[in-house]
């Protein structure tokens, strides 16, 4: 170390000079430009060190610290400010302490191969190793000079900061001695809980953007800018109630917010609180409250919220459900006045929490979390696919590729779009992997480095998912492809319509459903109607989803409706999609007419935001049948199959299957419907093989 000038000055504690305004966790001394010159040749682009001695009986100690210039010229020289939190004594009492001032010759101090950080807040502290590294790499960054006691804020990217103080300084240095930190020091960081929590970027989060900008609003301005509030006398929103189906990015979204928050996580399982004992589930959830109240900031996270706070009903609740949504009343009206904790709840059915649970100032924020639409199925595969990385994805895996990908991805959740890159990644190492037939082992014939996700992985295995949407609904099966229907020409231009009227729907300010996207489709069995809609759905990716009423003859009429209810659900979280009716006839006079009125209110309330085709298959004219399905909101658009082939369509029979027209016409085909024929031809052609 070389000394140049020693400065005898003051060291004044910052927060005894507020009109400086000094940045609030500054760990630099702060001198005028005229005492640091007189300290010696210092350069105006380099930092500039400094070693700080007080030898004042019973406050003696010696530190290091960064200089920074005070820009303002009322300070006067001799003069210090030093930042009280940062000394390496903490029971020095006073603003005002004697010291002595010496430059540091950074060029002569050794190198620290490593050292630990102790943590010394009396709080438990749970950091996730993303946070670990970034408050290693920023510990780094900021001081490049260090020392044995050294007081230091940690701090992890969200809103976590605590204090640390040096030790274990290796290789040892005398008393004293400052260590210079590289880019290769290793950095140990100890006092921190064992558990860890995963951190989740609101960045990392695909297809939901618009949500996201406003949770950063809500979560980020009371902290930001708590004085507005203040102004007003109002207090931030304490509880997030997060709806949709599974697999969308609820658990996600509540970890992304305890992490922009810098919080503890503290997850809450409904079944999880479940006990045959009286008066246990209810201790346990007050356990929760406890536990995220030891932390300084805390998310609470109620999974399946109404397995533990359904609706309360006097006659069908029983006791102990009621006592539960009266325990988790009594926690959330408790946090109002807490600081630093937050609640959220996610559940699929939101019309199943008791409505107490929902009023302001309880879960007064609620949020769908919907299936994600082509754009946010884009957005979520381009987050997670490496597009343009040659070490990791073959040359065929582009920005376009992907939009392709989001188009035939309909009904995917972003749960299986991830799932689809994974399989696909584990189809490319099975791809190259051989088994040496004697011993069974398994060997990779590519060098590790040159593997590569291709194209082909992710459509052979886009093969094998079910999406969660479409679980428990039976597959279409094989449809036949749109260019080659036969006879159909007409029907076609008009669904090639309704397909360009429901795109322009998304981009219309209005909101109001077409009639047009209502259709009744009106032919014999086996006139096309079915192979028509499902070629459609295959062409123009839609989700076809059928509802047929003879299922239903032998079960109650409130099953139906029901069945309904879930049916259009489904179609909202898939669309576009197209829901199929069919023999509408069988239903009694009375149950058709409540049945189809059901029908025309909910399909309206789809508005223009939905792009869910409605099609009514109708066998026959039937004056009182059309007069319930006629009318306001109905199904107003027919298009007809006729119930006979046509003589245009027997020519296109002939000329795919390369059969002659006096062949077909000794089978006696031409009072058939089409769907008949082809069946009929196609059964001709086998058994003449």
């Amino acid at each position: 170390m070389m000394n140049m000038t020693t400065l005898t000055t003051t060291l004044t504690f910052i927060d005894a000079a507020p009109e400086l305004s000094f940045p609030k966790n500054t760990d630099a001394l702060w001198l005028s430009e005229e005492d640091i010159h007189q300290l010696g040749e210092v350069s105006d682009t380099t930092p500039v060190y400094v070693r700080i001695r007080c030898t004042e009986p019973l406050k003696i100690f010696t530190m290091y610290a960064k200089v920074e210039r005070l820009l303002s010229a009322n300070t006067g020289s001799c003069n210090a400010y030093f930042n009280p939190k940062f000394l390496p004594k903490q029971d020095i009492r006073g603003s005002l302490l004697p010291v002595d001032i010496d430059l540091v010759n950074t060029d002569s101090i050794p190198k620290a191969h490593s050292l630990t950080l102790k943590v010394t807040d009396t709080k438990e502290v749970i950091w996730s190793e993303e946070e670990i590294e970034f408050a290693s790499r920023q510990y780094k960054t900021r001081s490049r000079l260090s020392f044995s006691g050294q007081k230091v804020l940690l701090q992890t990217g969200t809103l976590k900061t605590v204090m640390a103080e040096v030790c274990n300084i290796y290789p040892a240095t005398e008393r004293d001695q400052p260590v210079a930190i590289y880019e290769d020091t290793v950095i140990h960081i100890e006092g921190l809980s064992e558990n860890r929590q995963k951190v989740i970027d609101f960045n990392k989060i695909g297809g939901l953007d618009p949500l996201i900008r406003k949770l950063r609003e809500i979560i980020q301005l009371p902290l930001t800018y708590p004085e507005a509030l203040d102004k007003f006398s109002i207090t931030p929103p304490k509880g997030l109630l997060l709806y949709g189906p599974p697999g969308n990015g609820k658990t996600m979204i509540a970890r992304a917010i305890a992490g922009s928050l810098g919080a503890k996580f503290v997850s809450v399982e409904g079944p999880e609180l479940s006990s045959k004992y009286v008066g246990v589930p209810e201790q346990r959830l007050r356990e929760k409250f406890e536990e995220a109240s030891n932390y300084k900031q805390s998310v609470i996270f109620i999974d399946e919220i109404d397995s533990i706070a359904g609706i309360r009903d006097d006659e069908k609740t029983e006791s102990h459900q009621i006592s539960m949504v009266s325990e988790l009343l009594i926690l959330m009206d408790g946090i109002r006045s807490a600081k630093g904790l937050f609640v959220i709840g996610a559940t699929n059915r939101p019309q199943a929490v008791d409505p107490a649970l929902r009023r302001p100032g309880r879960f007064e924020l609620e949020y769908e979390i919907p299936f994600p639409d082509k754009q946010a199925r884009f957005d979520i595969l381009h987050k997670n696919i490496p597009v343009g990385d040659p070490d990791l994805t073959g040359p065929e895996i582009t920005v376009d590729y992907l939009q392709h990908l989001s188009e035939i991805t309909n009904g995917y959740s972003g749960a299986d779009l991830i799932s689809l890159y994974r399989q696909a990644v584990m189809e490319a190492i099975r791809r190259n992997m051989e088994i040496v037939p004697d011993s069974g082992l398994m060997t990779l014939s590519k060098n590790i480095h040159t593997l590569r996700l291709e194209a082909k992985d992710i459509q052979s295995v886009i093969k094998q998912i079910t999406p969660t949407s479409l679980r428990g609904i039976d597959p279409a099966g094989k449809s036949v492809a749109w260019e080659h229907l036969i006879g159909l020409h007409d029907q076609k231009q008009e669904l090639e319509k309704i397909h360009r009227l429901s795109g322009k729907m998304l981009n219309t300010e209005y909101h109001i459903r077409p009639s047009q996207m209502n259709l009744c489709f009106r032919g014999k069995e086996g006139s096309g109607r079915r192979t028509l809609l499902q070629a459609f759905a295959e062409k123009f990716h839609y989700e076809l989803l059928e509802m047929d009423i003879l299922d239903y003859l032998s079960a109650p009429f409130s099953q139906t409706l029901k069945d309904w209810e879930r049916l259009l659900l489904k179609a909202k979280q898939v669309a576009p999609s197209i829901i199929y009716i069919k023999s509408m006839e069988c239903l009694a006079t009375s149950d058709r007419s409540l049945f189809i009125t059901k029908i025309r209110s909910g399909i309206s309330e789809l508005g223009s935001h939905y792009p869910v085709i409605t099609v009514l298959a109708v066998e026959k004219e039937n004056e009182l049948f059309e007069s319930d399905i006629r009318g306001y909101l109905g199904f107003n658009h027919t298009v007809d199959f006729p119930d006979r082939i046509t003589p245009e369509a027997l020519v296109e029979i002939s000329s795919k299957y390369e059969l002659p027209m006096e062949k077909l016409s000794k089978w006696n085909l031409a009072e058939l419907p089409l769907g008949v024929v082809i069946h009929e031809v196609e059964e001709m052609l086998i058994l003449e093989i």
